[in-house]
């Protein structure tokens, strides 16, 4: 499967029929969803410092290349791994490298609030479980695709770290939003591919079946979601 049709399948650039984009969740800084300008550093290979690079910078350059090189890795062994090993492979880097804690808020906007402390835990769990699913159906084949970094910039005590997925003439910008969690580990926070915020979709998608069908029916569907991913990536 070509890489833009990767990254339509597994959630960065898709919306769900019918609901519009939300506007940046309550409780969440509009930084989250914002659509980045050009980074202002020096882009450099994925993998290589550039000069100068700040301590914060390198940090937050070291979680989202563990997240790449693991793709591409789970890309060149996919038949050999299949669906259960890519996702053996993934699960503890998805939840390493993303701050669930932060992104599940930040969806549900003011309805967090409405859930109880095993609601909220348990959507962390299910979209941590989502990610990592949609990642292990679509990240199945290697076609000489590469991560090359190209800058970075601060938002308001955030990073923005900019990247291009090259695959033969094929490019895509990967925009990842990074802040700090209670730890003081720069975490990815959102993921802006070609423009669109997967952040803002998800908020619009979560929320709008929370207010029409409740809790459960969320559950449900991102449950099915998943069930989903397993049975065609092993079909």
């Amino acid at each position: 499967m070509i890489v833009a049709q990767r990254l339509l399948i597994a959630g960065l650039l898709t919306a769900w029929a019918g609901v519009c984009l939300a506007a940046p969740p309550s409780g969440a800084s509009s930084a989250l969803t914002a659509t980045p300008a050009a980074p202002t550093s020096q882009g450099s290979s994925a993998g290589a410092a550039a000069p100068g690079q700040s301590a914060d910078v390198k940090a937050a350059r070291m979680s989202v290349e563990r997240l790449q090189d693991t793709l591409l890795k789970v890309m060149q062994d996919g038949k050999k791994l299949g669906y259960d090993g890519r996702y053996r492979e993934l699960d503890p880097v998805v939840r390493k490298v993303f701050d669930f804690p932060l992104i599940s808020r930040a969806v549900m906007g003011q309805d967090w609030d409405k859930l109880d402390s095993r609601q909220q835990g348990q959507l962390r769990d299910m979209l941590a479980k989502l990610s990592v699913s949609s990642y292990a159906k679509e990240f199945d084949s290697y076609s000489g695709e590469r991560f090359v970094y190209g800058g970075s910039q601060s938002i308001g005590g955030r990073l923005l770290v900019d990247y291009t997925l090259e695959s033969g003439g094929d490019k895509h910008r990967f925009d990842y939003q990074m802040q700090r969690n209670d730890a003081g580990a720069w975490q990815i926070t959102n993921v802006i591919v070609d423009g669109v915020s997967d952040l803002a979709l998800k908020s619009g998608q979560y929320r709008a079946l929370f207010a029409k069908q409740g809790y459960a029916a969320l559950i449900a569907w991102i449950s099915k979601q998943i069930k989903a991913n397993a049975e065609h990536a092993t079909a």
